[in-house]
């Protein structure tokens, strides 16, 4: 989907066509990853529907086609195209089907229970990982760290254990399962199923009853935390940089604390207090503070080491902090008060494009609507005509056969003129006039957008909008 969207962007800005401003956002998002709302997947699932016909049955849509790529192809291409198409489908899909069990739920439990199969020994869309502080551990998980562990397990599957005990260790024959099918889903990574081995639900039955019952009754009790490699570094307005202290925060620095860029993934495994997930499905509920796991994170930038199960990450930086004696520096008021400020207005930018977006597609969709409904009438008006210019063409014919009759009767005398053929111009209707008012106020305002031209001509002449 990426690469499609990557390859409508170099096609416009090659052939100088194709799609529209909205067309190219959608792209750029597309293209850099980035986490798309359940409406923008709602209007993709839309925008396909509504241009699939018209667009996959044009010429210049397939390779060798003359005019290829057409138009048509490279909007379709700046949204994704196919695979951007299956996926929206698939997400909506999901949502709906999500939505109907929530309304479900209402007469059960009020918990996620459309997400547990005991049964199957299957939990579906259960939070790997979170953007946010990790619990304990003094370290960040940011957009970039979703991207990197998103890379990284792409079509991959990660075994599962319980807790994190000898996580660093040959744990084999201790899997209880595995994840799989991971996506994100704003600002979590999700795995679409995790499957219990068959092997460990026939020698551990009770750990797998205790396992569903937790799942389906306090899902908010426990979650996931991964077992990986990673490096440190400070995020900047300008970029990253590299990690050595607490005390070493650039003033530009987008957290309080360095994040963690993930280079290896080696588990997912079930805790109590998961340092970078809020609960197993994590949906309305509100993290805890000061919760403090035993978990595996990388101790220096340059090379990750393993940190024994009982030893946290947190607990490697104080005790560095503590070896290169690192006086703690007050940051300054000005510069606390800044940040926060620079923070709310890059905010309110990315809602302002946001919606500035949202109202450009709302609008090309109204744009559309009435296009359809004016080549309907336009469709409408070219079969009245063409049965009033049929009607005219037999009466033509009619009195071209009298006079020829004539001429025959009063052979020798003066020709009588036969003027009775010339067709005869006919009033133009409201739909034409009204299609002519709107032809010209748009190159008299070439600013203007077609819905304006409409509201003008409703102003100006309303009797247009009248029955002819």
């Amino acid at each position: 989907m990426a690469e499609e969207a990557e390859r409508g962007l170099a096609w416009r800005k090659e052939f100088k066509r194709g799609g529209t401003r909205v067309g190219v956002t959608r792209a750029n998002q597309i293209a850099r990853k980035d986490g798309l709302s359940l409406e923008t997947v709602k209007r993709m699932k839309s925008f396909f529907a509504r241009h699939e016909r018209a667009t996959k049955g044009g010429q210049g849509f397939k390779r060798g086609q003359k005019g290829y790529p057409s138009a048509g192809r490279i909007a379709w291409a700046l949204w994704g195209g196919d695979a951007g198409q299956s996926w929206a489908e698939r997400i909506v899909e999901k949502e709906n089907k999500k939505m109907s069990e929530e309304n479900q739920k209402r007469f059960t439990f009020q918990v996620n229970v459309g997400n547990v199969d005991r049964e199957s020994g299957v939990l579906r869309d259960v939070v790997i990982i979170e953007a946010g502080e990790a619990r304990g551990h003094r370290m960040m998980v940011s957009e970039r760290t979703l991207d990197a562990a998103v890379d990284l397990l792409a079509d991959d599957i990660l075994p599962a254990y319980i807790t994190h005990n000898g996580a660093f260790q040959d744990r084999l024959l201790n899997e209880i399962g595995a994840f799989e099918g991971f996506y994100r889903d704003g600002d979590k990574i999700r795995a679409e199923r995790f499957e219990t081995l068959q092997s460990w639900r026939k020698a551990e039955p009770d750990k797998y009853e205790r396992l569903f019952d937790l799942a389906e009754k306090m899902p908010k009790t426990f979650g996931i935390s991964i077992v990986f490699e990673g490096a440190l570094a400070w995020e900047t307005d300008s970029g990253e940089v590299p990690f050595a202290s607490l005390n070493e925060k650039p003033e530009d620095s987008l957290f309080e604390l360095p994040t963690i860029t993930p280079s290896k993934i080696q588990s997912a495994d079930f805790v109590d207090t998961p340092a970078a997930t809020s609960a197993l499905f994590a949906e309305n509920w509100d993290k805890p503070a000061n919760v403090e796991e035993a978990s595996t994170m990388p101790e220096d930038i340059e090379q990750p080491i393993e940190v024994a199960a009982s030893e946290s990450a947190s607990a490697e930086l104080e005790r560095r902090q503590a070896e290169e004696s690192v006086a703690s520096e007050e940051p300054k008021a000005e510069a606390a008060e800044e940040k926060p400020k620079r923070k709310k207005k890059l905010e309110e930018a990315e809602t302002l494009e946001t919606e500035q977006v949202e109202l450009e597609e709302i609008e090309e969709e109204q744009t559309e609507a009435i296009e359809e409904v004016e080549l309907s009438e336009h469709a409408a008006q070219l079969n009245e005509r063409d049965s009033m210019i049929s009607e005219q063409q037999c009466r033509i014919a009619e009195l071209e056969n009298q006079v020829a009759t004539l001429k025959a009767v009063f052979g020798g005398e003066e020709e009588i003129a036969d003027d009775l053929a010339t067709e005869v111009e006919p009033e133009k209707t409201n739909d034409q006039l009204k299609a002519e008012f709107i032809k010209e106020h748009l190159q008299a305002n070439p600013s203007d957008s077609r819905m304006t031209a409409v509201l003008a001509a409703y102003k100006t002449k309303p009797e247009l909008f009248s029955a002819n």
